[in-house]
C-alpha cells in the first residue's frame, strides 16, 4: 500500500539526513533550493520511469529540455507542502510530493506500483516486488512479525510487519489460518513427538511506557489486548525523559504529535494508544523545535 511505500521513503530520507549523506539543498530545506536540486537531478538522471512523477508535479512536457524549462519557471511555493511535511508541520501530504521526494533521493524501487509489497524486515533488509502472497503463506509469516491489531474481531485493524508497515490480512483470519495449519502439521507427526506452543502469554497490552505480555483472556483494566509481537515487546518503549534526546538521535527514534507536542518512541510502528496512526522518524527539525528549544 502507498502508506508502506511512503514510510520506506521517509525512513531512507531521515536515515540519510542523520548520516549527512544528502546534498545541502536537502539538508536545509528551502523552496528555491529544492528547485535547484530538481534541476540538478533532472540534468544528471532523467529517466523514462520518472516521467509520470515529473509531469504530475511540474506539468506536461516532452523531453528532458522541456522538463528543465518547466522546473526553471516553477513557482517555488509549490515545494512548501513537501517542506512542511518533512519538517513535521503537517501530518500528511499529496502523493505527488512523496513521489518527488523519492525521485530526489533516488529511492529504489520507484514509482509506486499497485500490488507490489513494500516492507522492511526486522533485520533491516527490504522486502519488495511481486503480488500479495496467498492466505496460507501470509498466515505462516504472521507470528514472527509486528502485530498491532486488537484481538476483538469487530475492531480489527490492518496488520503490519515489524518496521515495514506492511499490510497483511486481518488478524482474526491470520490466527485462524495459522492455527488450522499448525494442527494439520501436528497430525502428520507421530503422537510421541508432537509438540505444542505455549499460548499462556501470546498477547500483550500497553502499560503507558512499554508493552507487557499477558494471556489473551486477561483483562488488564481498560487496556486493549493485542497479539503478541516479540520485537515490539522487547524494543518498543516510550521515551519518558526527553532531555536525553540530542541531534545524535536522528534516525533512531520515532514520534507522533499529540496535543501539539511529539510523543517519542524507541522503535517504529503504530502509536500504542492510537493504533490507526503511524509513527514517523524523529527529524533534526523536530528535535530543534520541540526538545532543544525547551532545554533552553
Amino acid at each position: 500500500m502507498f502508506s508502506d511505500y511512503t514510510y520506506l521513503i521517509l525512513d531512507e530520507y531521515y536515515t540519510k539526513l542523520g548520516q549527512n549523506k544528502l546534498p545541502p539543498s536537502l539538508l536545509h530545506l528551502r523552496p528555491a533550493r529544492l528547485r535547484d536540486e530538481c534541476l540538478k537531478v533532472c540534468e544528471e538522471r532523467f529517466q523514462p520511469r520518472d516521467l509520470k512523477t515529473l509531469r504530475d508535479f511540474f506539468g506536461v512536457f516532452d523531453g528532458k529540455e522541456e522538463c528543465l524549462k518547466l522546473i526553471e519557471r516553477i513557482d517555488v511555493d509549490k515545494f512548501r507542502p513537501l517542506i512542511n511535511y518533512l519538517n513535521g508541520d503537517t501530518e500528511s501530504t499529496n502523493e505527488k510530493n512523496i513521489e518527488l521526494l523519492a525521485w530526489l533521493i533516488d529511492f529504489q524501487p520507484r514509482p509506486f506500483e499497485l500490488g507490489r509489497k513494500y516492507g522492511r524486515r526486522e533485520d533491516g533488509g527490504k522486502e519488495e516486488g511481486g503480488m500479495e502472497d496467498g492466505p496460507l503463506q501470509v498466515a505462516a509469516e504472521v507470528l514472527p512479525w509486528t502485530s498491532t491489531a486488537p484481538l476483538e474481531l469487530a475492531g480489527m485493524l490492518p496488520r503490519k510487519k515489524t518496521g515495514l508497515l506492511k499490510w497483511v490480512i486481518p488478524g482474526a483470519i491470520a490466527v485462524v489460518t495459522v492455527t488450522g495449519f499448525s494442527i494439520m502439521k501436528l497430525r502428520e507427526k507421530p503422537p510421541a513427538i508432537q509438540t505444542f506452543v505455549d499460548t499462556s502469554t501470546s498477547c500483550m497490552y500497553w502499560t503507558g511506557e512499554e508493552y507487557k505480555a499477558v494471556p489473551c483472556n486477561a483483562r488488564p483494566g481498560t487496556a486493549t489486548i493485542i497479539a503478541l509481537d516479540t520485537f515490539q515487546l522487547n524494543h518498543f518503549r516510550k521515551v519518558m525523559q526527553i532531555d536525553t534526546i540530542t541531534l545524535r538521535s536522528v534516525g533512531k527514534l520515532w514520534y507522533l504529535k499529540r496535543n501539539n507536542f511529539p510523543e517519542i518512541f524507541t522503535a517504529p510502528g503504530n502509536h500504542p494508544e492510537e493504533l490507526n496512526k503511524q509513527l514517523r522518524p524523529l527529524s533534526a527539525y523536530m528535535i530543534k523545535k520541540y526538545i532543544l528549544k525547551n532545554d533552553k
